[in-house]
């Protein structure tokens, strides 16, 4: 499959998931189960062209908001944050990490979004080297909260990516330029602006509706 193709037939799967009510396409992660910690993770594959691409997955905030997590993990409340990044690579996409292999590019601190008044880690990891293979979660999209994985091109993942993570994205990429060939690098930075500018043309256009 050449390439423009592949990019025709990841957009219409991306598109076909957001029109199930699977709107923000994230990387892989999650938070503990007392709220406190939130571990995400890049995970960044190579191709024979020094093309970057990265696994994502097709995410439903709105069945996270009524999610009731039944798991019963005593320690939980004290749970690590590279162990809590290393489930959920492998709750979510199958494939499985070790904790030498997750390189920390940044944490942030911020209110938990519960209202109680405690602080939120959230902790940004980039993955390079895992083992295992992406499941198949099938095409039933009722009661899940992420869909099967996809490895999509880092330009045009730049178009699709929830912007809540966009920041650890532009982070993955300075980690990894020596990596990336010069061509593709410009390509990757011009979608980046290009999506800049279009969210700044909604930002404008709903406070102009208000």
């Amino acid at each position: 499959m050449n390439f423009e193709k592949r990019y025709k037939v990841l957009k219409e799967i991306i598109e076909s998931y957001k029109k199930a009510g699977f709107h923000q396409i994230r990387f892989p992660g999650g938070t503990s189960f007392d709220g406190k910690k939130n571990s995400i993770v890049l995970i960044a594959i190579f191709d024979d062209f020094n093309h970057l691409f990265f696994v994502v997955v097709p995410y439903d905030s709105s069945i996270n908001k009524n999610h009731k997590n039944d798991e019963k993990e005593n320690d939980e409340k004290e749970i690590n944050e590279r162990y809590l990044a290393i489930k959920k690579v492998r709750e979510e996409t199958g494939l499985i990490a070790i904790s030498s292999d997750l390189q920390l590019l940044m944490k942030i601190i911020i209110p938990d979004n519960r209202g109680n008044g405690e602080n939120h880690e959230k902790f940004f990891f980039l993955l390079e080297k895992f083992s295992g293979k992406l499941i198949d979660k099938g095409n039933s999209f009722l009661n899940v909260e992420t869909k099967t994985p996809l490895v999509i091109p880092a330009p045009l993942l730049a178009k699709f990516l929830f912007r809540g993570h966009f920041l650890s994205f532009e982070k993955a990429l300075e980690v990894l330029s020596s990596k990336i060939k010069k061509e593709y690098r410009d390509l990757i930075l011009l979608e980046i602006k290009n999506r800049d500018i279009l969210d700044q043309k909604k930002q404008n256009k709903i406070l102009n509706n208000k």
